[in-house]
């Protein structure tokens, strides 16, 4: 038997029936969690992972992102975007699962059993991109999966070059001689 669902613009707003308030809800999440994300794009470190120019994003780093002194920023990067994104029980769930580690982060989502986020290799909106480092495993890289145009594979990412920057790779699998895609969380 077939569902048919329904969007229909009324005066007072839109009416959305069944399934499309799953699909329009996900697509909002995912460009939400962009647009958060690229609100800090510029903000840069003072160097060795020691703390930020601005008081203000070290601050958000330090409470939402779990930041420390010395630890590499860029999984508490992708932590502070989906805290401040994130409501409900995905973003108490989340809140458990994520950390400064990239791999302790990914290994965290991999044995969730809250059904609420899935580890997969293919990118979504929004979704936190893991890289894991072939000459120390226990280390990677992390960002924020923007999408993809003209062949080219967009991201957010903290600690890239000093500062929260706008990435893209053509082969987002292997972004170096030394990172290589783990996976991706999706929301």
């Amino acid at each position: 038997m077939k569902k048919s669902y329904k969007i229909a613009i009324t005066g007072a707003g839109i009416a959305i029936s069944g399934a499309a308030v799953f699909i329009l809800l996900r697509k909002i999440t995912g460009n939400k969690i962009v647009r958060i994300a690229k609100t800090f794009v510029g903000q840069r470190e003072t160097g060795n992972n020691q703390g930020f120019v601005s008081a203000n994003f070290e601050k958000l780093m330090r409470t939402l992102g779990k930041w420390y002194s010395g630890a590499e920023w860029c999984a508490s990067f992708a932590r502070l975007v989906w805290m401040l994104a994130l409501s409900g029980k995905k973003r108490i769930i989340a809140d458990k699962l994520m950390n400064p580690s990239t791999q302790q982060t990914y290994d965290n989502f991999s044995r969730d059993t809250s059904g609420l986020f899935r580890v997969s290799q293919k990118p979504k909106t929004g979704s936190v991109v893991i890289w894991r480092s072939r000459s120390r495993p226990h280390k990677g890289h992390a960002g924020i999966y923007i999408g993809k145009m003209a062949g080219k594979h967009f991201f957010i990412e903290g600690n890239a070059k000093d500062a929260v920057r706008l990435m893209n790779y053509v082969d987002y699998k292997n972004i170096s001689n030394d990172l290589y895609l783990r996976g991706f969380i999706n929301w």
